[in-house]
């Protein structure tokens, strides 16, 4: 049974799996049916106890339960169209047990030792985040589209004027925030480009990114955020290493982003290509990255020097800018210098997220 592959075996004796990405996708009739077993019938103590623990457990062994212990089992595909005549792939379990196999001899362990070996993997991942933090040395530089402009055709005029900018000493992540890191935290995965833990997460708005890092805090005891703009540009030129490049960490986009003439019309996992000067990946294309400022296109013009953090929400339909462009997008796009933005309400496949601490 692969990892991921199957979630709860509604009603305790093999009713009906699902993949765990497609749990939320199931008819609100099936599922309150089918919760109302655990909610009211025998398995309701076993619901109760494991309940909160049981998508992120199933999401990684990819096993079903049944009374209180984890089963191997057999699935089939079940292929149904819906109205429009859609093709809806869903996983089935056989109403019974495949035929000579017993409950004695498919169980793996008690749910106590998984559910403490899930715990454990899931703070190796988080571990293993905190170490993949790069230090930034804070220092003065000249953020927006410098002049002579290098391969600038289509420019924005909000890149404009180039303006000197301090930032203080911050870490970034080495790497996009990825599905399995996200899963780990929340307990699914949102992304549009699922089944590959190591691409970046995407198709995430504004409150899935606060819940996020308000879970990864409590998780860790840290204080990661989104960027700041001047601190994700910063960042993505090189630091005080900065060679003045078109793109994060080289002039020639292929050699360190994935962008529309070469991804494939999808995300790929991160850290493939190569890192910018000071070792962080994917700045350049794969998925634009969320910061924390509220987009003005004339903002430069009227930035503070120190620390600029952009001006604060100011109605509901602002923008938060998003930087180092996409998988989906044309190379001036994914330029250390260009700016773009997104309503943060909404969600997009082609935009994920970095973190800092500070």
């Amino acid at each position: 049974v692969g990892r991921g592959l199957l979630a709860v075996i509604f009603g305790g004796d093999g009713d009906m799996a699902v993949r765990l990405a497609d749990l939320d996708k199931i008819p609100k009739d099936v599922v309150e049916s089918d919760l109302e077993v655990f909610n009211s019938g025998p398995l309701a103590p076993f619901w109760e106890k494991y309940g909160p623990n049981l998508r992120n457990v199933l999401a990684i062994i990819g096993a079903s339960v049944i009374g209180g212990f984890v089963y191997l089992s057999q699935c089939r595909k079940h292929e149904r169209f819906d109205r429009d005549g859609k093709k809806i792939e869903q996983i089935v379990m056989p109403n019974k047990l495949p035929e000579g196999q017993t409950p004695g001899q498919t169980v793996l362990q008690p749910m106590d030792s998984l559910v403490k070996q899930t715990e454990v993997n899931r703070m190796k991942e988080l571990s293993q985040f905190a170490g993949n933090m790069v230090f930034v040395q804070g220092s003065t530089f000249q953020m927006g589209q410098r002049s002579p402009n290098i391969g600038c055709d289509g420019c924005s005029v909000s890149e404009q004027p180039v303006h000197e900018v301090t930032v203080g000493d911050f870490t970034i992540s080495k790497y996009e925030v990825t599905q399995k890191l996200w899963m780990w935290v929340m307990g699914k995965n949102p992304s549009a480009h699922e089944a590959c833990d190591r691409c970046p997460v995407e198709n995430v708005g504004r409150e899935d990114i606060h819940d996020f890092i308000l879970k990864l805090n409590e998780k860790t005891g840290k204080n990661y955020r989104l960027p700041t703009e001047a601190e994700w540009e910063f960042a993505a030129r090189g630091g005080i290493k900065e060679n003045n490049r078109k793109f994060s960490g080289s002039n020639e986009l292929d050699l360190v982003g994935w962008y529309f003439n070469n991804a494939d019309k999808k995300t790929h996992p991160v850290g493939q290509k190569k890192p910018n000067e000071l070792g962080i990946y994917d700045m350049s294309g794969n998925v634009y990255e969320w910061c924390g400022d509220v987009y003005l296109p004339d903002f430069y013009r009227r930035s503070t020097a120190d620390n600029p953090s952009g001006p604060k929400f100011r109605a509901p339909n602002d923008e938060l800018v998003i930087r180092g462009g996409s998988f989906s997008g044309l190379d001036n796009f994914c330029r250390a210098a260009a700016r773009a933005s997104f309503n943060p309400n909404l969600r997009r496949e082609d935009i994920g997220l970095r973190l800092v601490l500070k």
